[in-house]
């Protein structure tokens, strides 16, 4: 939709007690709600009420038993949770239910730096690990800073420190900022070849992966081991 907000396709599918689809024409109702403020609606998103049974889509489908709305939401929101509500009215009956849903990452790409993006061991009596810490970045496709993401580390060589499982992580509010990440990363002097020449070399890519969006970016660290 551009301005920040997406939106998505959501649709009933609608049997009668016998699991028939129920006829066309059918009234549906439906309605969302904020599950951390019960019996308000949320700010950031929004939906289109009144639809019905084998009305189309935005592709111009219809479906037997089946109908169709769709749901608007500011993309900062995203891995926000929200309550959908469908209420269809019968001869004789009213049937309301309820599906909690996440608002999706909608065309994810993570910005990586590196800082310091070189480790160096220069003096002989230096041979502890050394670490760089890895700044992460997730956004959306229309630059919305996404928090709650989680992401996935992987390198050749090194490894990630913190948490319960150190090589997975989980974006927010950094000094401010939405959508970011810090993560340390420890390297052995022994993952660099020694010299000569001098100094021995080596550049490790650190990848960062999106977990449930296929999509990652790398960003190289170079070391430099100037004593065997």
């Amino acid at each position: 939709m551009g301005g920040g907000v997406w939106q998505i396709e959501v649709a009933a599918i609608i049997n009668d007690a016998w699991g028939n689809p129920v006829n066309y024409n059918t009234a549906v109702w439906f309605s969302v709600e904020d599950p951390q403020f019960p019996g308000t609606n949320p700010d950031w998103a929004t939906l289109e009420a009144e639809a019905y049974v084998g009305n189309e889509n935005a592709n111009g489908d219809s479906l037997e038993g089946v109908a169709f709305t769709v749901l608007n939401y500011e993309g900062s929101h995203t891995n926000d949770s929200l309550l959908i509500y469908v209420e269809v009215s019968g001869a004789t009956s009213t049937l309301v239910e309820e599906v909690l849903v996440t608002a999706p990452l909608q065309f994810g790409q993570v910005d990586l730096v590196a800082t310091p993006s070189h480790l160096d061991w220069i003096q002989g009596s230096n041979t502890g690990p050394k670490e760089t810490t890895i700044r992460v970045l997730v956004l959306d496709g229309q630059n919305n800073p996404i928090n709650g993401q989680s992401v996935y580390f992987s390198c050749p060589a090194g490894m990630p420190i913190g948490g319960i499982d150190p090589y997975i992580g989980i974006t927010g509010v950094e000094n401010g900022q939405s959508g970011l990440l810090y993560k340390q990363y420890s390297f052995q002097k022994y993952e660099c070849p020694p010299p000569p020449p001098i100094p021995g070399q080596v550049t490790y890519n650190i990848e960062v992966l999106i977990l449930g969006a296929g999509v990652s970016d790398t960003v190289p660290v170079t070391l430099y081991r100037y004593v065997d």
